[in-house]
């Protein structure tokens, strides 16, 4: 929680970046937060609302700064954003990349990818 208070405050408009990555890490890596996901059919909203609302509003607002950087798609929304965190994990399952920290990073880095600004 320390390192997502320390991006909240954070100039730098990738912060978002490094918050999905270690939201995807920690999901894909804890066993608590995996079996609290898979009961609730991955939906974080179920399995713990205060914390996906923490984690959503966290979110939020590195989105709102990275838009305004230009670092993320000008259409990216926080719940789309979150949809492609909650799908992160469901890929990582599928790919059985779980045990593997760099599958499953490439896997995330695949995936947040899609939300960096595409040339024109």
């Amino acid at each position: 929680m320390a390192e997502a208070e320390a991006l909240a405050t954070s100039d730098d408009p990738a912060a978002l970046f490094t918050q999905l990555s270690q939201m995807i890490a920690a999901g894909a890596e804890n066993v608590a937060v995996k079996s609290a996901l898979e009961a609730t059919k991955l939906d974080l909203r179920t399995a713990a609302p205060k914390v996906a609302a923490d984690l959503t509003r966290q979110v939020a607002d590195l989105l709102d700064r990275a838009h305004a950087a230009g670092a993320v798609r000008p259409d990216a929304t926080v719940e789309e954003v979150m949809a492609l965190v909650a799908g992160a994990f469901a890929a990582i399952r599928h790919a059985n990349a779980e045990t593997s920290r760099e599958r499953s990073a490439h896997i995330a880095q695949i995936i947040l990818d899609g939300l960096r600004p595409q040339p024109q």
